[in-house]
């Protein structure tokens, strides 16, 4: 006769399923899918969807681009960039398609990708100005549903104005209008967040705002410091992110020319940590920036040079994430890749 398994044993073996299933999610992975669109002068638009795998302290970055110059309507489908970050070796690895070659960087804390204090002090001696303190009004819009989410939508209106210092002296406003829908985070979203500040540490980089804001830099638009400050201490409290949108609003005496020279808000800022790609989205960025402020010249003597107008937005979302065995492979070089250098 077949016996009956007792309370003790079925017990047994539900904690033990129990443990073997938290034993393999803790091995596990974590796989994001996020997208951003962002929209530069009215003139550019970039869809990016990015993939991230991580695993530890490695991850692996998997980016598609889409571009489009608005006035003439055509696309350029820019791929798939891939990149490989190790902080285990204190390493990124950027592969290029199809020429089957990478180029490499070390993580350095001494090296920040963003350093705008160049173009911002470079604003204030071209005006005659100095930069006063930052205004931050932060509002809670409300609950809302994201995706199948119930979120904490927060708004924040940070703005910083250089006032003149001499009678010669122009005004300028630097602002930024950031959205964010937040959720309770889950342990996924914890290991997303732990990561990425262990990535930013090592790469001498701010998290989260700093890193969807970093892109208007990329345009030769200058991200001033104390706006990503205020913007980041006014969402501390905040949970997981699943979606944000972010407004830059600048004045356009900040890119007036002055004493002949360019505009002092298009000046070069250090990029030393940046990989490949950020330059030429730089340079072909300056070139429209340079045409905007061209044809917006003639604000500049009818008194509205000091209003902030749109410089552009970055919307990103959070479409996915998920638990997931990660195969070793995906953090190495592929075979058959080259040095670039």
């Amino acid at each position: 006769m077949a016996t009956r398994p007792t309370a003790p044993r079925i017990a047994g073996s539900l904690i033990f399923c129990v443990l073997l299933a938290a034993r393999s999610s803790a091995h596990a992975g974590v796989v994001a899918d996020e997208t951003a669109v962002i929209d530069f002068l009215q003139m550019l638009t970039m869809d990016t969807r990015v993939i991230t795998s991580i695993e530890g302290n490695k991850a692996r970055l998997d980016h598609t681009v889409r571009m489009m110059e608005r006035r003439s309507n055509v696309a350029d489908d820019d791929g798939v960039h891939t990149e490989i970050q190790r902080l285990d070796r204190g390493m990124v690895y950027s592969l290029m398609e199809p020429a089957r070659q990478y180029r490499e960087r070390k993580l350095e804390s001494s090296a920040p990708a963003i350093d705008s204090s160049r173009q911002i002090a470079a604003i204030a001696s071209a005006l005659k100005c100095e930069w006063l303190a930052t205004e931050v009004a932060r509002s809670d819009v409300g609950r809302e549903i994201v995706g199948r989410a119930t979120t904490a939508h927060v708004r924040v209106d940070a703005s910083h104005r250089c006032a003149p210092t001499a009678s010669a002296g122009s005004s300028c406003t630097l602002a930024v209008t950031y959205d964010q829908w937040s959720t309770s985070p889950n342990e996924l979203h914890a290991q997303l967040a732990r990561y990425r500040r262990d990535y930013a540490a090592k790469a001498g980089t701010a998290t989260g705002i700093a890193e969807e804001l970093m892109l208007s830099s990329e345009f030769g638009v200058p991200v001033d410091p104390s706006l990503l400050e205020s913007i980041r201490t006014a969402v501390a409290s905040e949970g997981q992110a699943l979606r944000t949108n972010a407004v830059l609003r600048a004045s356009r005496s900040c890119f007036v020319e002055t004493d002949g020279t360019s505009g002092a808000a298009t000046a070069s800022s250090t990029q030393s940590a940046q990989s490949y790609p950020a330059y030429l989205l730089q340079y072909v960025g300056a070139s429209l920036l340079w045409v905007w402020i061209v044809e917006n010249a003639a604000h500049s003597a009818d008194g509205s040079a000091d209003q902030p107008v749109t410089l552009g937005t970055i919307s990103t979302r959070l479409e996915s994430i998920r638990a997931q065995k990660i195969p070793a492979s995906q953090f190495e070089l592929p075979a058959g890749f080259t040095s670039a250098f």
